[in-house]
């Protein structure tokens, strides 16, 4: 893995997850941990089990601004479809956990948002399916956009 991509920091859901006292995995990252922007977990799921989380957009855009939300009101409300993150660095952190085959469940797009706002989502899944067949990947979402006609095609998610 690149060092550019080590010396990011963490996503606001990486953080909170990874430095939350109720998160049973909890632990201060070290100088000589790995460090990753777009990946968090694994977590444990009632119903994915234990499961990496993808976060392919910035924090809190969505298309709801929902008051149950866990990660908050809303800052970036939109239904525009968009490339936020570059899907290469998705792909080289994916490509670094995965290589490694640990114990998963589930390879799960969630994060801090609605992860189908992303235009890279179908590419992301379409290599985790290629080249780590033995996962199962799943997208949590609100349902928003899958009415949109480009969204929900076998080639998109």
């Amino acid at each position: 893995m690149s060092e550019e991509i080590a010396e990011r920091p963490l996503n606001a859901v990486s953080q909170k997850m990874l430095l939350s006292p109720k998160n049973p995995n909890h632990q201060k990252r070290g100088k000589n941990q790995m460090k990753y922007r777009h990946i968090f977990g694994p977590v444990s799921s009632h119903r994915l089990g234990r499961s990496l989380g993808i976060d392919l957009i910035p924090y809190k855009t969505c298309s709801y601004n929902c008051v149950y939300c866990e990660c908050g009101e809303t800052t970036i409300q939109t239904i525009e479809r968009s490339t936020f993150i570059p899907e290469d660095e998705v792909m080289e952190e994916l490509r670094c956990i995965l290589s490694t085959s640990p114990q998963l469940d589930s390879v799960t797009f969630a994060g801090s948002g609605e992860p189908t706002l992303s235009l890279s989502i179908g590419n992301v899944i379409a290599m985790v399916k290629e080249e780590f067949p033995q996962y199962i990947t799943s997208v949590l979402t609100n349902g928003s956009l899958l009415t949109r006609s480009h969204i929900g095609q076998a080639g998109d998610i």
